[in-house]
């Protein structure tokens, strides 16, 4: 009977024991546990921050609130109070964010100074602004790099880990010619992985302190200068692990349809219309992109593309025109160091129009089934691919018929336009000509065929050295009336038979000891004259002296 007496005393008071240790966990949960939390967490996040960057960053942070195995956070801001020697470009200046949640905190790590490790950190709506540390450096502390050994009785730092960190809804403002009050990407993920905030490793992963970041934006635009075109990123995203950046669509897009671009204009303007799909970067550097000091990948591929070009030459020339920038002098103004092994582009599609006075449908020619590889594009006086010219190669069907091999040779870093064109071109009908001879020459092939040609261009200080070969027989024309809208008459009948009778080759195939005729023609570029404007006036003077009659004036 005493024996079970002292097991109920024991039992009794191993439950007041528990209910009075649970009555002060949940006093201290209640009241004190926060308060306690933040009295020890922000110091030692702020000391951890400013140790692991080496003092460049400074956290301040508002009150840490508790709920449900949930902190949360509110007026999370890391800025940056010091810069050194080795950072050059574009750096992070500062990061404000409303409400930061931490997910899977071991608080008590946190107060005792043990090494702070969560499962997540989610992020909404982050701010993020970056300067050029060469020229905003004013208003920070200059920090000299310490190379001495630390002893190793000094405590140290606690050290702060996250498995994941999600930011939403990213907005960041770059340094530039701005108020600063739009942002120039918004509507971003970012997701950090391996995230560590510790003095040793720091300098191993600066780049916002994470082994692993992948991102994605749904949508970003740029409206050009003059307010024709902008270039449009539809769906971004990418690793900086795997140095891969991929984009669904990209559009150097016009503002305007063709007659509403003609219409705003009032001289003759060319409108181009260019989009790419799928388009991936292999090996690409995102720091030095960030940081704004150079632009380098391995490879480019596109899985699709297209051009759409057209000009409308109902409206008058312009009588002062201004200069047609070249390839060349695109490459010879770029500042920023550019180094790029290779560009592959499948599956395009090229059209080109143009539309004359007096005509009721643009002039037409098309490539499908186009791939386009270059190799290589550097503007980086510090690699050897600077000095090699840009080898173009291409391959395309050329108006639905015929197959077209070609090659280009083209030494970007030149003052004056110089490059090498060959090209070699399958059969056709003739008659598949009559979408661009029509509206535009005024000629109209009734019968023949080319069986192949041959194009070879050689372009020094802007004049054109063009060799032709095509190889065609039994071609036979019909001239139209100079308008569109008047009918044929006994005029254009007299053309169309002088012109079949005298002035026309007809054939062309060679045989019988007898080989096929050539022409070589020479043009000089005029000013206005875009590169490819002026390469097509090059080939249609020789195809035209080789046939037997003359292309219009350009």
């Amino acid at each position: 009977m005493k024996k079970t007496s002292k097991v109920k005393k024991i039992f009794y008071g191993l439950c007041g024991l528990a209910f009075l240790l649970f009555l002060g966990w949940w006093i201290f949960f209640t009241f004190y546990f926060e308060n306690t939390l933040n009295r020890y967490t922000n110091s030692r996040l702020t000391e951890a921050v400013s140790a692991s960057t080496h003092g460049k960053y400074n956290l301040t942070m508002g009150k840490i609130t508790y709920n449900s195995g949930t902190f949360a956070c509110r007026n999370f801001i890391l800025t940056r109070i010091g810069y050194d020697s080795s950072e050059h470009g574009n750096v992070l200046a500062k990061i404000s964010i409303d409400t930061v949640t931490f997910i899977g905190v071991q608080w008590w790590d946190m107060i005792l100074g043990r090494e702070m490790r969560m499962s997540g950190v989610v992020m909404n709506s982050p701010e993020i602004h970056m300067i050029n540390i060469e020229k905003d450096h004013s208003s920070l502390k200059y920090l000299q790099i310490d190379t001495s050994e630390k002893p190793t009785t000094v405590k140290r730092t606690p050290v702060i880990r996250f498995d994941s960190i999600v930011l939403r809804n990213i907005a960041i403002y770059l340094p530039g010619e701005h108020d600063g009050s739009k942002p120039e990407f918004s509507d971003i993920k970012l997701k950090l992985r391996d995230f560590s905030l510790d003095p040793e490793t720091f300098e191993l992963h600066p780049l916002l302190f994470s082994k692993h970041i992948d991102f994605s934006m749904l949508k970003t635009s740029y409206l050009l200068s003059g307010g024709d075109y902008s270039l449009v990123f539809h769906h971004l995203r990418g690793s900086f692990s795997d140095s891969l950046l991929m984009i669904d669509t990209f559009e150097y897009k016009p503002m305007y349809s063709k007659d509403e671009f003609a219409t705003k204009h009032k001289f003759v303007q060319p409108r181009l219309d260019f989009r790419c799909f799928n388009l991936q970067f292999h090996g690409i550097n995102f720091e030095d992109l960030i940081h704004g000091i150079g632009i380098s990948f391995k490879k480019c591929d596109a899985s699709s593309w297209f051009v759409d070009f057209y000009c409308d030459k109902r409206k008058p020339m312009n009588p002062h025109p201004p200069a047609a920038l070249m390839p060349n002098d695109l490459v010879r103004a770029i500042t920023i160091p550019i180094d790029v092994d290779s560009l592959i582009l499948d599956h395009g599609t090229v059209h080109w129009a143009e539309r004359q006075p007096g005509s009721v449908e643009p002039g037409t020619l098309s490539f499908s089934n186009a791939r386009v590889s270059a190799t290589p594009f550097c503007t980086d006086t510090l690699i050897h691919n600077m000095c090699k010219p840009t080898s173009i190669s291409f391959s395309a069907i050329f108006i639905g018929e015929s197959q077209v091999n070609g090659s280009l040779i083209y030494p970007l870093h030149d003052r004056s336009l110089n490059c090498s064109i060959e090209a070699n071109v399958g059969g056709f009908s003739a008659n598949r000509l009559n979408p661009e001879l029509i509206p535009i020459e005024r000629i109209e092939v009734k019968d023949g065929r080319c069986d192949h040609g041959v194009i070879r261009m050689n372009i020094r200080d802007g004049i054109s050295t063009t060799t032709v070969t095509p190889v065609y027989h039994d071609l036979s024309i019909k001239v139209l009336p100079k308008s569109a809208s008047s009918s044929d008459g006994l005029i254009e009948g007299i053309k169309t038979l002088l012109a079949n009778t005298f002035s026309l080759r007809s054939n062309n195939k060679g045989g019988a000891g007898k080989t096929p005729v050539s022409a070589t023609t020479t043009l000089k570029r005029t000013k206005d004259e875009e590169f490819l404007q002026f390469a097509w006036y090059s080939l249609r003077q020789s195809l035209g002296k080789v046939v037997g009659f003359s292309p219009p004036s350009q």
